[in-house]
């Protein structure tokens, strides 16, 4: 099933737990120029899918994906994850608005692969 990504950046555990020093860019998405690459990275989150709605579960997966790439981007010294896109059977689904989550009976997953980097600084603040 695919859903919107910024549903699940809006839900309350990613305002807690995504910290705004690592900036997540899905698909396609512009983004400042890589000044270091750190490599790719994989990250597969599981959820129980018992008595829950399939779209809040698969937020829940979905952000603790992300929180998962947030700690190797700040451990490695990035400040994003650029072509971030959804892996399901070895097959990429790539969307800069949504993503794709396994559902089952009692779990589901979602499957993210994107690149770790610190980017350039994009814009600079001009004296008033």
């Amino acid at each position: 099933m695919k859903f919107p990504i910024g549903g699940a950046l809006e839900s309350a555990e990613a305002k807690v737990k995504l910290s705004r020093e690592v900036k997540f860019y899905f698909g396609n998405q512009q983004h400042a120029a890589p000044k270091q690459k750190m490599g790719s990275a994989t990250s597969n989150k599981k959820t129980n899918f018992f008595h829950k709605d399939p779209n809040e579960a698969c937020n829940r997966a979905f952000v603790s994906a992300l929180i998962s790439f947030q700690g190797s981007a700040l451990r490695d010294g990035g400040n994003a994850v650029i072509n971030l896109k959804s892996v399901t059977k070895n097959r990429d689904f790539v969307s800069e608005t949504e993503y794709q989550c396994n559902v089952g009976k009692l779990t589901g997953g979602v499957a993210l692969r994107g690149d770790l980097v610190k980017l350039r600084s994009c814009c600079r603040s001009r004296p008033g």
